[in-house]
């Protein structure tokens, strides 16, 4: 065996958990959707014509994966994988509990994960309108979270200052 051999075949064998967010993404999440929709008025006609004496169903049925929440950085065998290039784009989802629900999910230069919805945002904009990928990108930006902890803590420390004649002359009296 070559070494170039096996380099392509152990390459060709690793999983893709990234992939882009197209509009043709969001066309199969909604054909999953109806296909689901379908599935379960199946199963439902089918527990109605059956009767179930035993009603001690404990499953909750599936869960998203803990590792793999908003917020949290990528996991280490899905950051080995990671390709910069997909950074701060919006990507299909690879929870398999999403795959049936319409998100998509950034992953920044940092490898923490962001989860968006996929439908239309005030019933106008879709996710691939130029405003909310402004909004999204501002949200997903390291920055945004200094500005808003630098916000909170300043506010903290104004209201935490003792009286002063000028801070009593702001105060608005209704009579």
């Amino acid at each position: 065996m070559s070494e170039h051999g096996s380099d392509t075949s152990s390459m060709d064998a690793r999983p893709v958990y990234f992939r882009p967010f197209t509009r043709d993404s969001l066309v199969a999440i909604r054909q999953r959707m109806a296909e689901e929709a379908i599935k379960k008025k199946e199963l439902e006609a089918k527990k109605a014509e059956e009767q179930r004496y035993d009603e001690d169903d404990d499953d909750d049925g599936p869960h998203p994966e803990p590792n793999l929440e908003q917020g949290m950085p990528l996991p280490i065998r899905m950051a080995a994988a990671f390709e910069q290039e997909f950074a701060n784009i919006p990507l299909e989802d690879f929870d398999p509990f999403y795959y049936h629900i319409p998100t998509f999910v950034i992953v920044t230069k940092k490898k923490d994960i962001f989860r968006f919805s996929a439908t239309d945002a005030i019933y106008l904009m879709s996710p691939f309108s130029p405003v909310r990928r402004v909004a999204v990108a501002v949200l997903t930006h390291g920055l945004f979270s200094l500005v808003i902890i630098t916000t909170i803590l300043s506010n903290c420390m104004v209201m935490i200052m003792p009286s002063s004649p000028v801070t009593e002359s702001t105060e608005l009296v209704k009579q």
